[in-house]
């Protein structure tokens, strides 16, 4: 079982982690140290991995860590997934848009499945477009980005069904307040502190349980409910991602409503009038679907 000073430099280094807000993140516990080493994936192999760790003076320093010293390794995104993907395959894109969107709860993961998904879409636009822009709706970073992939879903659809462009309040309010993922954060945070009572009475609520099984690929619902005091170190390692995670998200939803843009008749007054930007693919979103080869860290065009 972790020491509490080993439980509360794994809590910091996870918040410094979210704070730093490290593309592509890894979390490794080696064996023999009681410290977890944070950076960035570079790149890996059977032997070994590389990462790059940032220092406090701001520069980063590059480390490889032997998989035999590896006793466990978080990521969230893998880059030799993105690596292996290729135009000539769309479909491959809209597969792993499809597994990283079920973790959409941390930021990566989502910012990562929009991308794909666009890419599938440009790539495929009669087959594969329309499907790929209605994914990218649930995925809608703030209310005007869910209504330019509306938009963009109803130009790619041959039928055009125009309800694809209608929104209701509920969804709008569904957004605002998520009490699933609020509700498991709470019971996370109680069964790391041995408030297993209160985490269970968490668990209890259908929301809180559904949230808590889009993260079955880390904790399921049958071990949460069979802990004890006494929480394995592996599984408390897993507790603490999960944690990591959702706070990651309100960190970001919270990022997200304090960047809403102005309305339209603000603007206007403010004359900060700006052309009107063509909706096409290419526009959608900050992405470019045409940079669709991963490659060594950044994104190009075939």
């Amino acid at each position: 079982m972790f020491s509490r000073p080993r439980i509360m430099t794994l809590m910091l280094a996870v918040v410094w982690l979210v704070a730093a807000h490290i593309a592509w993140g890894v979390v490794v516990f080696e064996r023999g140290r009681s410290e977890p080493t944070i950076g960035r994936l570079v790149r890996q192999d059977e032997r070994s991995i590389v990462i790059l760790i940032p220092q406090a003076d701001g520069s980063q320093i590059t480390r490889e860590i032997l998989r035999s010293q590896i006793e466990d390794l978080i990521v969230v995104v893998c880059p030799d997934r993105l690596a292996a993907l290729r135009p000539e395959n769309p479909a491959e894109y809209r597969d792993y848009a499809e597994e990283l969107a079920s973790k959409r709860k941390d930021p990566d993961a989502l910012v990562t499945s929009l991308r794909l998904y666009l890419i599938a879409a440009y790539l495929a636009p009669e087959t594969l477009g329309h499907s790929c822009l209605l994914a990218m709706i649930a995925l809608a970073r703030d209310p005007r980005e869910e209504r330019r992939f509306r938009a963009m879903a109803f130009l790619l659809d041959p039928k055009h069904d125009r309800r694809i462009l209608r929104t209701t309040e509920e969804d709008r309010a569904e957004e605002v307040i998520d009490e699933g993922r609020h509700g498991l954060l709470q019971a996370v945070r109680a069964m790391r502190r041995g408030q297993r009572r209160a985490a269970l009475q968490w668990l209890e609520r259908p929301s809180v349980h559904q949230e808590l099984e889009k993260y079955q690929d880390l904790i399921c619902p049958e071990q949460f409910r069979s802990w004890d005091d006494e929480i394995p170190p592996a599984m408390l390692r897993r507790l603490l991602t999960v944690e990591w995670l959702l706070g990651r998200a309100e960190d970001a939803a919270d990022s997200l409503s304090a960047d809403r843009s102005l309305a339209w008749s603000q603007i206007a007054r403010q004359r900060e009038l700006a052309p009107v930007v063509p909706l096409t693919l290419e526009t959608l979103t900050e992405f470019d679907p045409r940079e669709s080869i991963y490659d060594q860290g950044r994104w190009r065009r075939p």
